[in-house]
Order: structure tokens, then C-alpha cells, then sequence
């Protein structure tokens, strides 16, 4: 009988274990599907910046006569200096992230917004 009431338990605590399971893998699904849609819009996003930056750049071509390769190689110094002077240091970890991150990608540190 002492057999029985073991065995009860046991699988008394896999039900609840199985249960707790069940929960924590809805959870990360959720989490899952709202990174995807997060994702999706931030392709849209960059689409339609990079199609900006396209129709801006053959704008400047056309009416001021500046050719396309100038352009180019000036946007891709200023946005490499911008991007290095806005870098932030991880007190956490000291390595280097750009202040529009939510936290550090290599600690996890998140900085007070």
C-alpha cells in the first residue's frame, strides 16, 4: 500500500511538473512570435529607409550635379563616425554598445532609460 501512495505522489508531482513545463513553453512561444513580428517590422523599416536614402541620394545626383560615388562615400564616413561617437561603454562589463540598444549584448546590463 505504501507503494501506491508513493507512486501517487510521483505522479502527482509530474502532472504539476508537466503543467509548469506546458506554461513556460506558451510563454517562450509568445515570446518567439512577437520577436518575429518585431523583426518584420523592422525590415519594413529599413526598407523604406534605405529607398529614402536611395531617392535622397538621386535627388542630390540630378539637381546639384553631385555624382553618385561622392555621395556615397561621404554618408558611409559620417555614419561610421556618428555611430562611433555615440558608443557607450557597459559599466557592468566594458565593452562597447550603442546607446540606442536596450542593454549590453554581451552582459545583459540594461542602462536606465
Amino acid at each position: 500500500m505504501s507503494l501506491d501512495i508513493f507512486e501517487l505522489i510521483w505522479e502527482l508531482s509530474q502532472d504539476s511538473q508537466i503543467r509548469q513545463n506546458a506554461g513556460e513553453v506558451a510563454a517562450a512561444r509568445d515570446g518567439v512570435d512577437s520577436a518575429r513580428e518585431e523583426i518584420r517590422d523592422l525590415r519594413t523599416c529599413v526598407f523604406r529607409l534605405t529607398r529614402t536614402c536611395q531617392v535622397l541620394c538621386n535627388v542630390l545626383t540630378e539637381k546639384l550635379g553631385i555624382p553618385a560615388d561622392e555621395l556615397k562615400s561621404a554618408l558611409v564616413k559620417e555614419m561610421n563616425l556618428e555611430a562611433v561617437r555615440q558608443m557607450q561603454t557597459c559599466p557592468s562589463c566594458g565593452h562597447t554598445f550603442h546607446p540606442n540598444r536596450t542593454k549590453c549584448l554581451y552582459c545583459g546590463y540594461a542602462p536606465e532609460r
